[in-house]
């Protein structure tokens, strides 16, 4: 088994998707990216193979994007 890399925001920052801001909590934080729609998807699995657990999130239009605000749970499984 390969050891996973530890979580990194800007691992999000990618064709697509803008990192806006991540504000660190004890066992994980919040995410918020400036994505095209057809990025959304993507960003979900990204961060399934972060082992990063989505508790919450909401999309709303930003521009001609959308801000994808995230609360995550990093390092849940074992």
């Amino acid at each position: 088994m390969t050891p996973s890399q530890p979580f990194s925001p800007l691992a999000f920052q990618r064709e697509g998707a803008r990192l806006v801001y991540w504000k660190p909590q004890q066992r994980g934080g919040e995410l918020a990216l400036d994505a095209s729609w057809g990025a959304v998807p993507a960003l979900f699995s990204r961060l399934a193979l972060e082992n990063a657990r989505v508790r919450a999130f909401s999309i709303t239009p930003q521009g001609k994007q959308l801000r994808l605000s995230l609360q995550l749970e990093i390092g849940h499984a074992q």
